[in-house]
């Protein structure tokens, strides 16, 4: 009888291997590596975008696909801390050129930080793309889109296309330099969008009333909520009677509007005295429809609903009153006409 004690099993148990998912899910990260889509050399965006607003995407493309998130929230000091941008108004335009490029969505909430998500497939090219949406290498190869590879294709046709191509790129750089620190601080708002707009009209697209009054915190930081809110409700009555213009026209309208409100009144010259003389009918004449034609004339003394033939012959009658030389005379000024607007006028 054998020693049951002993006695092996017939059937042995069998050691199953499940799949790490844990060690699968974190694997992007313990990698240390951020994925980058193809499409972004592939359709020439990094070549299309200015440095910042790719410095703000790689950023946005971390926060997200980084982390495999679609969206995240960030703020603007985020972006200048990571990107090493200096200013927020830069930010600002480099978000505004990403949107524009439809490269990204903003959700934007009032209290709330913004929301950013990549939509790098609706991409807007400003470039003629390639055949059969491949991009081009100078030594005769094609990257395809969807397969992510390359295929070779014959030399020729395209390689004279590509250097055509170059060549004009090379000509336009010469006239539009993008670095240029004239254009530094110029502030873009939805300039993509070429649609004109009533500003009533504007208010149901974008975010108008917060954009303009973070335009003007900008612009002076010591204006207060309430002055914000009284220019904007000023602003909103002279708008009534404006065309319609883009959302970069209503912005620079704007823009101008708080830098004459808070630039310190000009001194007047005393060396004009001696040049004095009052103005003829026949000045009077000219002057009046270049004062009103002057936008930043207009925007301040033009009624509401008031025509322009009516608004000119409410001017030329004011011209010649005294009490409204010294209102008159510095844009009379501006426009060329240096005289000393006395009580002789």
């Amino acid at each position: 009888m054998p020693n049951l004690a002993h006695a092996l099993s017939q059937t042995q148990g069998e050691i199953v291997h499940f799949p790490k998912t844990g060690q699968n899910a974190m694997s992007k990260k313990e990698e240390g590596f951020t994925r980058l889509p193809n499409v972004l050399i592939d359709t020439q965006i990094m070549a299309e975008l200015n440095d910042k607003a790719f410095k703000c995407l790689m950023f946005i493309i971390r926060q997200t696909l980084g982390f495999d998130r679609e969206s995240h929230t960030i703020s603007i000091t985020q972006f200048q801390k990571h990107c090493g941008i200096k200013k927020e108004e830069t930010v600002a335009r480099a978000i505004a050129e990403l949107e524009d490029t439809k490269l990204i969505k903003v959700d934007r909430k009032k209290g709330c930080l913004n929301k950013y998500l990549l939509t790098l497939n609706q991409y807007h090219q400003t470039v003629v793309p390639p055949l059969k949406g491949g991009s081009t290498i100078e030594g005769g190869e094609s990257t395809t889109h969807e397969q992510g590879g390359s295929t070779p294709v014959e030399q020729g046709t395209n390689k004279e296309n590509l250097k055509e191509n170059l060549n004009k790129e090379k000509k336009t750089l010469l006239v539009d330099n993008s670095e240029n620190e004239m254009f530094d601080d110029s502030v873009k708002y939805h300039e993509g969008d070429k649609k004109q707009y009533s500003l009533r009209e504007l208010a149901n697209v974008y975010t108008v009333q917060t954009d303009l009054a973070e335009q003007a915190k900008r612009i002076d930081p010591k204006l207060d909520d309430a002055k914000i809110l009284s220019e904007l409700k000023n602003f909103a009555q002279w708008s009534t009677s404006r065309e319609k213009t883009t959302a970069q026209g209503w912005m620079n309208y704007w823009i101008y509007r708080i830098q004459k409100l808070v630039a310190p009144k000009a001194k007047s010259q005393k060396t004009t005295k001696a040049k004095s003389k009052s103005l003829s009918d026949a000045q009077i004449n000219y002057f009046v429809s270049e004062l009103c034609n002057y936008s930043t004339f207009a925007s301040l003394y033009s009624n509401v609903g008031e025509t322009q033939k009516s608004f000119e012959a409410r001017i030329s009658a004011n011209l010649r009153k005294p009490e409204y030389a010294k209102t008159y005379g510095p844009y009379l000024a501006e426009l060329g006409f240096v005289v000393d607007l006395g009580p002789e006028l």
